[in-house]
């Protein structure tokens, strides 16, 4: 009878392990996600900065003059 406990408990620990395997998998695919919406946003910045310094330049120099440097 203690074997057949034992064989229990052993697959319970098992089955413990492998929650804890697929948790640890769902949070590494979270901060993945996170990461890659962190980098689109600073994409975005830097795409949106370009943007107003192109309309700024258009603005003060619509002859199409660079800007002085």
């Amino acid at each position: 009878m203690t074997v057949f406990k034992l064989r229990v408990t052993v697959f319970k620990l098992r089955v413990t392990v492998f929650k804890l395997r697929v948790t640890v998998f769902k949070l590494r695919v979270t901060v993945f996600k996170l990461r890659v919406t962190v980098f689109t946003h600073r994409e975005t910045v830097f795409t949106h900065r370009e943007t107003v310094f192109t309309h700024r330049e258009t603005v003060f120099y619509p002859q199409g003059d660079s800007l002085p440097i």
